[in-house]
């Protein structure tokens, strides 16, 4: 009797050893094929954190043309000869910021793309990193490979943090990536752009109440003189530019002016203070600068 039952014992083992064998073979194949998706996933990391290192490259010199746009429209604003009425200064802030959006809004265009791009990217790495570790997961609880299964999860959760940081690196250039609409493209609602272009207005107002002006920005054929003086003896055409025009600059344009301001004046009575020539009033043309503005 005892010499049948090692028998059976025996036939058992036959076949239960090589089952166990296959078993152990199997699951590790099956092991080695998640080790092989987790090589394959660490190298697309590698070549998403090279893209994202590209797209912040990006993202910083779009910031950087923003701010030297901003400068650049900001000097020729300052540099502009900006009169006090507002349509002149809507027309002078369109042209100016029509070129300048038209550079930047471009770049900025293409900067989100690219990141939305790269954010679809590193979600699906996401993705296949979340089920590859629920594959390695399902093997630790297998005697024959658990501890080799434990370490190849934490490999993978190694990548999957990897996968987080890149992310994270995105989700903080994203948060202030709009602030670039606040700058150029913002064009008059942009405060700094606003300021730069109030102030040759307020200079201007500034410059006739101060020297007195009997006449401002009077609409003739020529244009629009600052200011019209009528003291006695002393008549004047004054206009005022920002210093990175010339005084002689600015006395050239109001020269440009005398011939229309004597046509338009010789019989009001404020003239008759003027020196007198035999066609009229004499005026004499002024050119004055101010400080401009600077960013």
């Amino acid at each position: 009797m005892l010499k049948r039952t090692w028998v059976v014992v025996g036939l058992v083992l036959l076949v239960l050893l090589p089952l166990q064998h296959a078993l152990r073979a199997d699951a590790q194949d099956d092991l080695t094929s998640v080790k092989r998706d987790l090589e394959s996933l660490r190298s697309r990391i590698d070549t998403e954190r090279h893209k994202v290192d590209d797209y912040l490259e990006e993202s910083v010199k779009l910031r950087q043309m923003d701010k030297d746009q901003l400068a650049a429209l900001v000097d020729q604003l300052c540099r502009a000869d900006v009169e006090r009425d507002d349509d002149e200064v809507d027309r002078l802030d369109k042209e100016l910021r029509d070129k300048a959006v038209e550079r930047v809004r471009g770049a900025y265009d293409k900067t989100v793309d690219d990141g939305s791009h790269e954010f679809d990217r590193l979600g699906d790495l996401e993705s296949d990193a979340k089920s590859l570790s629920g594959r390695a997961h399902e093997f630790e609880d297998k005697p024959e490979v658990k501890d080799d299964a434990g370490h190849v999860r934490e490999d993978i959760e190694k990548a999957r943090d990897a996968i987080h940081d890149l992310m994270e690196k995105m989700n903080r250039d994203r948060s202030t990536l709009d602030r670039v609409k606040e700058g150029v493209m913002a064009g008059s609602n942009n405060p700094t752009i606003r300021a730069r272009m109030e102030y040759g207005k307020e200079m201007h107002r500034k410059l006739q109440k101060d020297r007195d002006c009997a006449e401002k920005e009077v609409t003739l054929s020529s244009g629009r003189p600052d200011c019209i003086k009528f003291d006695p003896d002393d008549c004047k055409v004054i206009e005022f530019k920002p210093d990175t025009y010339s005084e002689s600059a600015a006395r050239g344009q109001a020269a440009g002016y005398i011939s229309d301001v004597r046509e338009r004046f010789k019989n009001d009575e404020r003239a008759k203070h003027c020196k007198q020539d035999a066609d009229g009033p004499i005026f004499t043309p002024v050119g004055e600068t101010y400080s401009a503005c600077r960013l």
